[in-house]
């Protein structure tokens, strides 16, 4: 009995000893290990005999779930924890977990299901005296409201949370809840013009308490958080040496400790308050450093949207633009041209770096990662190509030109809201293809956008335009744009990429080139027929050496077997297809199923094992969501994602026989060897211009030629 006790004490102690080891990863950002801990003290708790402390380890491991992003496993493991907390009266375990719960809800946009379980846990903890988890509870619902600008309820519920805080001792927790009420008394005052000093005072005393409190309880991260903060507040009220003091303790104090994953706030709030300062270059070298311990952070960090890391994602995003941004103004007061090059691809590479972290985060996988290790950019053009980089900041447009004679730079005075408007009148309009509506749309947008460069584009003796599009300019075909004239296609061969480091420009092999070309003709799983796929495959197959799979025979497990045995330069797919805001959602119907982007990526993925990647993936009857910029960001990176140098895919879909009569021409094209894929493209689109029924845009426009445009 004596040894029995024995060895169930050294477990009960090697056990507390996992769950700090646990906490510890989970503080850390480090979700996957802490998950692992977890999963094994969860197993030895319900094969022995403490299950009473199983619901503690499902509240941690649904936290470590969300911090990875998976969300739903997270959901799941809460509602378990919640039925198993009631049914044992664990009241204050029930609290933490209806406020993790309605956490996520909150993110997720559920605000009924997020208010039910906030107050649950509110009502629970009041009851239970547990005032830590009554505040954290209160302060979530507080931001809630702020969301849905219920300003004067918010102010209730921090002035609640805030009394609860004070009746607790000094700790970790309370300093923690101190900043996280300070930082919402920063947003309520936004939400409330004229309350700007109180709301201030209050953050001010809210973080100069959680910096007395790590003081004594030596908790540094906190401490440089609590410095950061107050450097912040006074960076607002324009105290730019008190600021820049504080921010520089905060700094050096992350730099003791190597943290990086904080380091890198208060090197961007230095840039910001060196530009504030006017002091450029200071400003620069913030913002470098700020950007050097972003890319050291995040081979640490899981890719997680709408995870516990996507603030992390947005601030990154924030960064490499204001950078950009910064780096833009500045060739406007200097006059040596050496210099002025220099900042401007200093700037294209830093929206480079933005591109590869938006694909890799859209995607939350290494597809980025593997195809820069195979390629190292592109350091020379063309002497007829050129690259447009238009960058929307948020008072202008900033044209980036890259010709073979160097890149360009021109600024277009409009704001970003005004050019987003207009981008998704213009995609709304182009799919009416019974009226001219958008006519005026294309005009505006042609001057805005390529009119600038329209001269040295000329005197440049351009052909091919590869665009490098941002943010809402991924949802619209530049090539519809027009002079009142012609449309852009008619003078330049269009490609889109979305880098110039992601895109493996090498070009395309002809000789002895087979092809696998499938689709779908029939109606099935609910989704129409597509009768001119029929003629679009018998089309594609007459003109190279191909293996046909239609229909019945058009099956997931046939694709994957055919790319496994033979290694086709081209892959057709004519099938429905969508582009979604959540690449979980987005797909490619096949007879028997839909192939989602992990599983196309696997099935497309057996060809990498060779030599050389698939040449062409070509998706003919696919569509992304109008305005939907993230979709559009997902099929951008299709050709990267599935291991293809290029891929020719559709914005919106086409069932008709425009689709068919072109993309057989895009081949028919292809097999003249002096032309690229882009030419190849291009005189496809113009050969439809010419007729009388299908000049319209919408039937040609939608097709992009995405990645390598040889």
């Amino acid at each position: 009995a004596m040894r029995q006790a024995q060895t169930s004490a050294d477990t009960s102690v090697q056990q507390s000893a996992l769950l700090i080891q646990a906490r510890s990863y989970r503080a850390l950002g480090q979700y996957q290990n802490a998950l692992a801990i977890l999963k094994a003290i969860q197993t030895s708790h319900q094969e022995g005999d403490k299950q009473q402390e199983i619901t503690h380890i499902l509240d941690l491991m649904a936290d470590a779930y969300s911090g990875l992003g998976q969300i739903d496993q997270a959901v799941s493991i809460l509602q378990q924890g919640i039925k198993l907390a009631q049914a044992r009266n664990q009241a204050a375990i029930l609290s933490s977990l209806h406020n993790n719960l309605g956490r996520i809800m909150a993110n997720r946009g559920d605000n009924k299901q997020a208010r039910h379980h906030l107050q649950k846990s509110i009502d629970i903890s009041a009851k239970t005296d547990n005032k830590s988890l009554h505040a954290t509870a209160l302060a979530n619902l507080a931001r809630m409201e702020i969301v849905d600008g219920q300003f004067v309820r918010a102010s209730e519920l921090l002035h609640f949370a805030h009394e609860t805080i004070e009746e607790l001792q000094a700790s970790h927790n309370k300093a923690y809840l101190l900043l996280n009420i300070g930082r919402l008394a920063q947003r309520l005052k936004h939400g409330q013009p004229g309350t700007e000093k109180k709301w201030d005072r209050l953050s001010y005393n809210l973080y100069k308490d959680a910096y007395d409190i790590t003081e004594v309880t030596g908790d540094t991260r906190t401490r440089i958080y609590a410095l950061g903060y107050l450097g912040r507040l006074y960076q607002q009220q324009k105290r730019y040496d008190e600021a820049l003091q504080l921010t520089s303790r905060a700094i050096f104090t992350a730099q003791q400790i190597n943290a990086r994953e904080i380091l890198y706030l208060w090197q961007w709030q230095a840039a910001r308050i060196h530009h504030a300062m006017g002091e450029t270059e200071s400003a620069l070298d913030f913002y470098r450093r700020s950007i050097y311990s972003l890319n050291a952070t995040r081979q640490n960090l899981p890719t997680a949207y709408g995870g516990q890391n996507s603030l992390f994602r947005e601030d990154e995003s924030l960064v490499f633009f204001e950078f950009a941004d910064l780096l833009l103004q500045t060739p406007q007061q200097i006059t040596e041209k050496d210099k002025v090059q220099s900042y401007l691809l200093e700037a294209r590479a830093a929206m480079e770096q933005l591109k590869a972290v938006e694909l890799q985060d859209y995607f939350q996988d290494d597809c980025v990662t593997e195809l820069q290790s195979r390629i190292t950019g592109l350091d020379e053009l063309s002497a007829t190509t050129a690259v447009f980089y238009p960058i929307l900041l948020k008072d202008r447009i900033e044209l980036l030109l890259t010709l073979p004679a160097g890149i360009r730079q021109y600024t277009v005075k409009i704001d970003k809201n005004t050019v987003t408007q207009e981008i998704r009148n213009f995609r709304r309009k182009l799919e009416k293809r019974t009226t001219h509506q958008y006519l005026p749309h294309a005009r505006q947008l042609y001057q805005w956008l390529i009119e600038p460069l329209h001269k040295d584009l000329v005197s440049s003796n351009i052909e091919t335009l590869v665009i490098v599009p941002d943010s809402a300019l991924r949802t619209i075909p530049l090539a519809a744009l027009h002079d009142g004239k012609a449309f852009v296609i008619d003078r330049y061969a269009i490609a889109t990429t979305p880098g110039l480091t992601l895109t493996d420009a090498q070009p395309l092999k002809r000789d002895n080139m087979r092809l696998l070309v499938s689709g779908l003709t029939k109606s099935v799983q609910g989704f129409p027929p597509l009768p001119n796929v029929n003629n679009e495959l018998e089309a594609i197959s007459q003109l190279y050496n191909s293996t046909v799979l239609k229909d019945e025979t058009y099956l997931s497990d046939a694709v994957e077997k055919e790319l496994s045995a033979t290694p086709y330069r081209v892959v057709h797919i004519a099938s429905h297809g969508q582009f979604k805001s959540d690449p979980k959602d987005s797909f490619l119907l096949t007879y028997d199923n839909k192939l989602n982007m992990d599983r196309l990526k696997q099935v497309m993925g057996i060809s990498q094992y060779r030599n050389e990647p698939v040449e062409l993936l070509t998706l003919s009857a696919c569509q992304t969501a109008a305005g939907d910029e993230r979709a559009a960001l997902g099929l951008a990176g299709i050709a990267i994602k599935a291991g293809a140098r290029s891929a020719l895919a559709t914005l919106w879909f086409i069932n008709d026989q425009a689709s068919s009569e072109l993309v057989s021409d895009f081949y028919a094209q292809l097999k003249n060897t002096g032309l690229s894929k882009a030419a190849a493209l291009q005189r496809a689109q113009i050969n439809m211009i010419g007729t009388t029924r299908y000049r319209h845009p919408g039937y040609w426009a939608p097709f992009l030629l995405i990645g390598n445009w040889l």
